[in-house]
């Protein structure tokens, strides 16, 4: 018989019974650990504790700036960077409309709105003034979507917003919006087992550049980088060698530089988790690529590399086994855990002298 389930939303992974007394049990899920002491007739709420599996993190401009994630099976967050109170509290933060391993932005022209990935694949607007949410973007009948779709905002006119299915759509309104690319996520020169489109796959990553308002990266799930330097008028696909083979790699992110406009950073997962680190980092616009993998763990699979803005040697790491620091532009990485407890970390951005 279940004890524990419904209407609580869980999404169990492991289970302790403690040997000697079997009414004492931890559960596992998604929403964090649930205990009960009565044999399951009973279990502490989630909210007892403060986690959660977040994806992709962002901040805004406001004071002081607040921080937006989304979380596995529990809703997202958009929460104070300091509290009044010498903690973060509860009246510090609320949900704003998004889901799961979606991506996250407070429109820069506008803060009372929040744009998210919701489910089905719509991009939602939330207004933090009314609490309403609605859809501005919805799917195509012929799109092709992955969990984590694509999206970004262009720090250099923050007008513009894209967002990708195996396209690249864009607008400048929140309202229309206009293909800039054709199908980037199409290969048959590499089988993919079990892909849930065949050898086809979806747009994982956006970049927009900080430095030039028509350049764009995009990444895919199955391997691909592409780069538009006239914005989405013509393409070039410029894949890591590595990664354009390897079936075992997917693009987690991508990053355009804040110093030079032909530098840019790959951030690939390891689906296996046999193959290791692999980020990756241009300097010529995709022409050739260089590994920057040097110290980081030969089994820790990575997932995101962040640049510094206000550093262009100074690099964050985000792996499987924590957080990793490089002072020489990914040349040597060395741990950055601190009283950071060794879990994986999806994602790093960086807000003034902030880490996040």
């Amino acid at each position: 018989d279940a004890i524990k389930g419904a209407p609580g939303g869980d999404d169990p992974h492991a289970l302790w019974i403690d040997p000697a007394n079997p009414r004492r049990m931890v559960m596992g899920a998604d929403q964090g650990p649930a205990i009960t002491v009565d044999g399951g007739a009973s279990w502490t709420p989630w909210y007892t504790m403060p986690n959660g599996e977040f994806y992709f993190v962002s901040t805004d401009s406001q004071f002081p700036y607040r921080i937006y994630a989304a979380q596995q099976d529990s809703g997202t967050v958009s929460i104070l960077s300091r509290g009044d109170f010498g903690a973060i509290r509860p009246q510090d933060w609320y949900p704003v409309s998004g889901y799961e391993q979606g991506h996250i932005f407070s429109d820069p022209l506008n803060p009372r709105y929040v744009y998210s990935h919701g489910g089905g694949h719509v991009i939602v607007r939330y207004d933090r003034v009314t609490g309403q949410s609605g859809p501005v973007f919805t799917p195509a009948p012929d799109d092709r979507f992955g969990p984590r779709p694509g999206m970004d905002l262009s720090p250099k006119d923050p007008a513009w917003m894209f967002v990708g299915s195996q396209f690249v759509y864009a607008s400048n309104d929140r309202v229309t919006w206009t293909r800039i690319s054709g199908d980037l996520a199409a290969r048959t020169d590499r089988a993919t087992p079990g892909a849930p489109f065949g050898n086809n796959g979806t747009i994982t990553a956006i970049a927009a550049s900080p430095l030039d308002a028509n350049l764009l990266w995009v990444g895919t799930s199955n391997g691909m980088v592409h780069v538009t330097r006239d914005r989405g008028r013509t393409w070039t696909k410029v894949s890591p060698p590595r990664l354009s083979t390897d079936a075992a790699l997917t693009v987690w992110t991508m990053e355009a530089s804040s110093h030079d406009a032909g530098v840019a950073y790959v951030g690939a997962i390891d689906i296996s988790d046999t193959r290791g680190p692999a980020l990756f980092m241009t300097r010529d616009f995709g022409a050739t690529w260089t590994e920057i993998n040097g110290g980081l763990p030969k089994d820790g699979p990575t997932r995101a590399v962040r640049e510094d803005p206000s550093e262009a040697s100074l690099m964050y790491a985000a792996t499987q086994r924590g957080v990793y620091v490089s002072f020489d532009r990914g040349g040597q990485w060395q741990p950055l855990q601190l009283n950071l407890p060794p879990a994986p970390v999806n994602d790093l951005t960086v807000h003034g002298d902030d880490l996040i």
